[in-house]
Formats: C-alpha cells, sequence, structure tokens
C-alpha cells in the first residue's frame, strides 16, 4: 500500500510533484453558490456518486486562503486512471458547475482512506455576483490531496501445464 500527497498540477496531471508556475480558475456559480467539491473517477466511472463530496464553503474575500474537506474514497476492485473534477457547487451539491478536472498518469487501484482535499480559493463579490477563484499548481498555490492510498495491481501469469511434452 502507497500513501502519498497528490497535487492539482498546471498541466491539469493529478501528480506526485508540484509544477512551477500555477494556474487560476474562476466561476460565478448559480444563486451565489459559495462551496466547493469534487468528483472522482477511476477510468471515467464516478465513483464519489452524482453529488459533489469533500464539499466546503468558500470563505468571502478577495485574499485567498486553504480550506479542507474530507471524503472517505471507496476500496476499487480494479486499477485505472483516477481522475478528480473540482466544482463550486451548494452545499447539498446540487447543480454542481466544473470548474476544472485532474488526472493521474498512471494506473492504480485506491485503497479505501479518507482523503482530505486542500482548496486555495477565495469568493469575492463583484457588484453582482461572487465568483470563486480557485488556484493551483505550485507550492503557494498548494490544492492538493493527502492520504491518497493505492495499491499496486499484481500482474496476470498464465500458466499452462504440458503434459507429455518431450516424451
Amino acid at each position: 500500500m502507497t500513501v502519498e500527497t497528490r497535487y492539482f498540477r498546471d498541466d491539469e496531471k493529478l501528480g506526485t510533484t508540484q509544477t512551477t508556475t500555477g494556474d487560476v480558475r474562476e466561476i460565478t456559480p448559480n444563486s451565489g453558490q459559495g462551496y466547493i467539491g469534487v468528483k472522482v473517477y477511476v477510468d471515467d466511472v464516478c465513483i464519489s456518486g452524482a453529488v459533489p463530496v469533500a464539499r466546503q464553503s468558500v470563505p468571502p474575500g478577495e485574499t485567498p486562503s486553504y480550506i479542507s474537506a474530507t471524503w472517505l474514497c471507496p476500496n476499487q476492485d480494479n486499477a485505472g486512471i483516477v481522475k478528480v473534477d473540482v466544482y463550486a457547487c451548494k452545499y447539498d451539491g446540487s447543480s454542481p458547475q466544473f470548474i476544472v478536472g485532474f488526472a493521474s498518469v498512471d494506473s492504480v487501484k485506491l485503497d479505501s482512506a479518507t482523503w482530505t482535499v486542500y482548496y486555495f480559493c477565495c469568493q469575492y463579490y463583484d457588484g453582482n455576483n461572487y465568483p470563486i477563484v480557485f488556484y493551483y499548481g505550485k507550492t503557494s498555490r498548494n490544492s492538493r490531496i493527502t492520504n491518497f492510498t493505492w495499491s499496486a495491481v499484481a500482474a496476470m501469469v498464465s500458466k499452462r501445464l504440458l503434459v507429455g511434452v518431450g516424451v
């Protein structure tokens, strides 16, 4: 079993190291929504459900800060590419709006573990709306997942029973 921190990188990879440039995405949620969360996929199958998980209220103000929330990742039977999509949403998860997605470059079998998802973000008032700004991709914008736990999958070995060979 391997336990890692996976970073939301500026190349939109879910990597074990951080990038250096950084990026930012801004979305104006419907109805003044002020929450951020994720949906998790393995090989394009959503394992977290229809409602974003690891949801947390985005603090008001123009200065970004770290917020975090947890999610219990279920054990997976099969390995695959892990994709984590970040959403703005209401607290109940309804009307989620996609912000940005990140995918692993390696195929892993996720083990059951409680992830902590850290978001570096803010939500400000622009006179009419409350845009959410999500920062990621470098140490000073260190949005990430901790306790990302996985196991290697043993390769299948084919065994043949040869009877009467060389007799």
